[in-house]
Formats: C-alpha cells, sequence, structure tokens
C-alpha cells in the first residue's frame, strides 16, 4: 500500500478496530469480525457504597457518587497531604476467570501524576493479582482502560504466581507517585471472555472503496505490488475474520 509523501499515526476506534490516518487523503480500517468476546456490565457505579474505601495513614479519601461517563460514577477525593501511602476502593465479587479475558473501566481525574493500580484479590485475602500503571495521567475527559490478561501480573501472596483463578475482591488502588491533591472518577467497569491465544491461522481480506481490483496487492506479500490510489479520500478494511491485535 502506498500513498505518496504521507505519514501513519493511529487514532481512535472501536473495539476490535485499529485505524489509520495518512495524512489528509486516506483512512484505513483494520477490522476483526466473528467470534467477538462478549463484555458485560460488572459494575455501573450507580451504588457507590458496594465500594468500601480503604486509605494509609495521613492520607485523607472520600468516597462519594456524581456523573459519570453514562449515568452515575464513583468519585473519589484524595489528599495526600504530603504522605506517601495509597489510597483503594474494593469491591467483593464472585468471578471464576476463563482462560482469556478483559476487563475494561472509564476514568477521568484533576489529580497529578500518581501510580493508578488495578487489583484483583482472591478469597483467601491474601494473593493479589495487577497490573500498576506508574505515573498514571488523569485527563479531564474520560478514556476507556482496557486490560487484557496478558497485563495482569502476579504482585504478591503465599502462592508465589501462577494465574488467578477465582476472584473475591477487585480493588483500584492509587498509591503515591507525585502525590497532591485532587479528584478521580470511576465509571463502567466491565468483564468479558475473550477467545484463547492461538496462533493466527486464517487469511484476511483485503477491500477498498477505489481501486478495490488491486486491493489485494496489500497483503499478498509481494514488494513488486501495491495499492495506490489518487483520490483526496478513500477508505481500505482488512478484515481478519476474528478479534486479533
Amino acid at each position: 500500500m502506498s500513498a505518496s509523501n504521507q505519514s501513519i499515526r493511529l487514532i481512535d476506534a472501536p473495539s476490535g478496530l485499529a485505524s489509520f490516518s495518512l495524512g489528509a487523503l486516506l483512512f484505513v480500517l483494520i477490522a476483526g469480525s466473528a467470534e467477538a468476546q462478549q463484555i458485560g456490565i460488572l459494575d455501573d457505579f450507580s451504588n457507590p457504597a458496594s465500594w468500601e474505601p480503604v486509605a494509609s495513614e495521613g492520607i485523607a479519601l472520600k468516597v462519594a457518587p456524581d456523573d459519570g461517563f453514562s449515568g452515575r460514577s464513583i468519585r473519589l477525593d484524595i489528599d495526600y497531604q504530603e504522605h506517601g501511602g495509597y489510597v483503594i476502593v474494593r469491591r467483593a465479587v464472585d468471578l471464576t476467570l476463563p482462560e482469556n479475558y478483559e476487563f475494561t473501566f472509564r476514568i477521568r481525574g484533576d489529580l497529578p501524576r500518581n501510580n493508578l493500580e488495578f487489583k484483583l484479590v482472591d478469597g483467601s485475602d491474601d494473593n493479589v493479582w495487577w497490573l500498576n500503571q506508574r505515573n498514571f495521567e488523569f485527563t479531564e475527559d474520560w478514556r476507556l482502560v482496557r486490560i487484557r490478561k496478558r497485563h495482569i501480573t502476579f504482585a504478591w501472596g503465599p502462592q508465589g504466581g501462577g494465574d488467578p483463578g477465582t476472584i473475591a475482591a477487585i480493588e483500584f488502588a492509587i498509591s503515591v507517585g507525585t502525590g497532591g491533591r485532587g479528584s478521580v472518577w470511576i465509571d463502567e467497569l466491565t468483564f468479558g471472555e475473550r477467545e484463547p491465544e492461538r496462533p493466527y491461522d486464517l487469511t484476511p481480506t483485503a477491500n477498498a472503496s477505489v481501486n478495490s481490483a488491486s486491493a489485494r496487492a496489500i497483503l499478498d506479500s509481494d514488494p513488486a505490488t501495491a495499492w495506490q490510489t489518487s483520490a483526496r479520500t478513500a477508505v481500505v478494511s482488512l478484515d481478519f475474520l476474528r478479534e486479533r491485535e
């Protein structure tokens, strides 16, 4: 695929889609279809009382309901008061994790950069798995955070490692990085099973809104062929026939 003097940049797209823009001339859509995962709402945060607040010594935390991305959200008002430590909101769940899975949630905030931790805790309350995003940038606009199985690692506990199985609690923690004070909003926690990871063994297809007959050249692995267009706007769709990164 070629386009004269154009650069590629990644732009936002719906789940399962990766979108690219080549300057102002070309928009390319890369899609996975069929066998898409089933994602469902785990908590819409309409009941903040289901989240237990915890703060380490010297840190002030207040939890309250507020307007969310859609409906209601949970708001964490935090003041680290020049202390090291953390704040946590924790909810009990009864969740058996499948072979492959995905969590998502939405977040925004006016807090300085600190460490955002997403934790899975087993029934013993001793074994913890997490994703620790250090120096997380809290933005005024809602952001979608997507956490897949491979992002989750063993944090601590007597189990000593391995994958989580049955989860008894989920925690959001914000530990001190920069510190400071401010608020963080969390909404739309989802969970879903994904297709198990395995080598890709299908053959994707390519289609184009112009010069469609040569669109197959995009994927033919032949450096002597290419799809080209002089049109101001064109769309190329690559269908991988199942969810794929």
